[in-house]
């Protein structure tokens, strides 16, 4: 389910950029004040959702091998990282979507997370969502400021 997942994210992360590069070169539409931070927003969103899926889609390898059993399937494959006498008390596993994980718990309590999400992948997507999150509210209050001048105010601009 997860690499299905990401690779229907990777498919919405081309077509949001896509559409944010035709934003941004000013194809089709109306000509707003806030096209060039509207066509940022969808270019951020983009690149957020790619960053995102490259953290879940090793997530989602790590998910199918970690529930495959079979032999030599306890601690599963993905939590045998670190010390042994930690994977060795490995008694179940679980995946995080935000932030984006596979996650090892621990019998006693407690669990850890393997090595399997690059750790510039969360950071990067936040930073990402913020920046289109932004560049949205700034094109939507741009064009909302354009879309209540007066008729006099646009010839004296």
């Amino acid at each position: 389910m997860l690499l299905f997942v990401s690779l229907t994210g990777f498919v919405a992360a081309v077509a949001l950029a896509a559409v944010g590069t035709g934003v941004l070169l000013g194809r089709g539409g109306k000509p707003l004040p806030g096209r060039p931070w509207r066509g940022l927003a969808l270019l951020a969103a983009a690149g957020a959702l790619a960053v995102y899926v490259c953290g879940l889609g090793p997530v989602g390898l790590d998910a199918l091998d970690a529930g495959g059993g079979g032999t030599d399937s306890a601690p599963p494959q993905p939590c045998r990282t670190g010390p042994r006498e930690r994977w060795m008390h490995v008694e179940d596993w679980g995946v995080g979507f935000v932030p984006v994980r596979f996650e090892c718990r621990l019998a006693g309590g407690g669990s850890y997370r393997n090595a399997t999400v690059p750790g510039w992948v969360n950071p990067a997507a936040v930073a990402l969502g913020l920046v289109a999150a932004a560049s949205g509210i700034a094109a939507g209050a741009m064009n909302e400021r354009a879309a209540h001048r007066t008729p006099a105010e646009a010839r004296t601009r």
